[in-house]
């Protein structure tokens, strides 16, 4: 991480329990698995502390994410559209992480209730493999709903998703809906609710 989370704090947490770490992340990747814990026994030991960390999953993993904003993706959606879900590549050798996958299901539910048919969907990498060029083709709708499965509208957001020069050599049309991230900001904004599944301790 190029600026670590812990420096956005005033201090480190108390040492002498253990301390619970809440994932704001999508994806269980190479940052959460490998990069984070040793950030965070890093800092800890560079005060003389040794301390037990509890690592919660990641917001991605819980069914709270597609539940928050379910119908905002469907509402763009039409009969007849495929959903495509574009992550981000994983750097490490774990392979894809499963959370894209479960919230793509999880989404194709609450459109088949809406629409009275599964629509398909499947998901593709804007910086790693299956790319949205490799899937695109066995999905064949015409109209393509494109989900970015990323927390802000970020460089990746407005640069990294299939757009109409793609859509044109594969004889399809891609709408890109805002960020899973930003559908989810904007549903909480007007909510009082409790954390995911995943972080209750």
């Amino acid at each position: 991480m190029r600026r670590s989370v812990l420096q956005m704090l005033d201090g480190l947490p108390p040492a002498d329990v253990p301390v619970v770490v809440l994932p704001w992340f999508l994806q269980s990747g190479w940052i959460v698995r490998e990069n984070l814990p040793r950030a965070l026994a890093h800092a800890y030991e560079s005060v003389g502390e040794v301390p037990s960390f509890v690592i919660r999953p990641v917001l991605g993993g819980d069914p709270f994410l597609a539940r928050m904003v379910a119908d905002a993706v469907v509402e763009r959606m039409r009969p007849g559209d495929a959903l495509l879900l574009m992550a981000h590549g994983n750097r490490s050798s774990f392979g894809l992480p499963p959370e894209p996958e479960l919230v793509l299901g999880r989404l194709l539910d609450v459109a088949a209730a809406r629409f009275g048919e599964r629509p398909e969907g499947t998901v593709a990498c804007f910086d790693g493999e299956p790319s949205a060029a490799d899937v695109v083709s066995g999905l064949g709708a015409r109209r393509i709903a494109v989900l970015p499965y990323l927390m802000a509208n970020g460089m990746h957001a407005r640069e990294s998703m299939p757009g109409s020069a793609l859509g044109a050599a594969l004889g399809c049309e891609f709408e890109v809906l805002p960020p899973i991230g930003v559908l989810l900001r904007r549903r909480l904004a007007g909510d009082v609710l409790p954390l995911p599944e995943v972080w209750r301790v």
